[in-house]
């Protein structure tokens, strides 16, 4: 079975869950934090409309490499399907979240003000911390896209719940409590 995605090398969505739950095994065992941060690829469409699809998967490589240049390589990257990825990193400090974003935004600026590009690269994302195993109960999972109160009231796994939860469809899960929006392509809107 195929881990990776063929188009930007990240994993792919069985890869994801397979190397968050390892993630999150670590978490615990270290008592770390991590973050969960989940990403759309804003105009995906209007771009594979207007320009074509190698177009847009020149857009979803763009995106890629984002990524790539903003987490480390121990972290977990994937690209989950069509325009979501979604990224796993252990930190120390929570913190980490804010400079992250920052982070997200200035690649992102870099990528747009390259000369030639037909296309804007515009992506909004979430970023949540997930509390250390040894704050919380082991059966508190995936605050990132979903209520961490009713998490801990269903008393599942961290595993299973990041899992069920990445299967949902974009419109099906709830959104994150901070996003952040990169400027739109007028174009696009």
């Amino acid at each position: 079975m195929a881990l990776t995605d063929e188009l930007t090398g990240l994993r792919n969505r069985r890869g994801f869950l397979l190397l968050a739950d390892q993630g999150l095994r670590i978490a615990r065992r270290t008592h770390a934090k991590c973050l969960l941060v989940f990403v759309d690829l804003d105009g995906l469409k209007h771009v594979n409309d207007t320009q074509g699809h190698t177009a847009g998967d020149a857009l979803i490589v763009d995106a890629a490499r984002v990524l790539t240049g903003v987490f480390r390589e121990s972290d977990v990257i994937a690209r989950l399907g069509g325009d979501e990825f979604a990224v796993l990193a252990l930190v120390d400090d929570t913190a980490a979240s804010v400079a992250i974003s920052k982070h997200l935004q200035a690649r992102i600026d870099e990528v747009n003000h390259q000369a030639g590009r037909p296309f804007r690269l515009s992506m909004s994302f979430g970023i949540e911390v997930l509390p250390s195993v040894a704050d919380v109960s082991p059966r508190r999972p995936n605050c990132a896209s979903r209520s961490c109160d009713a998490c801990e009231a269903e008393g599942e796994p961290p595993s299973e719940t990041l899992k069920r939860d990445v299967r949902r469809r974009p419109w099906e899960r709830a959104r994150p409590s901070t996003i952040h929006w990169a400027a739109p392509n007028s174009a696009s809107e």
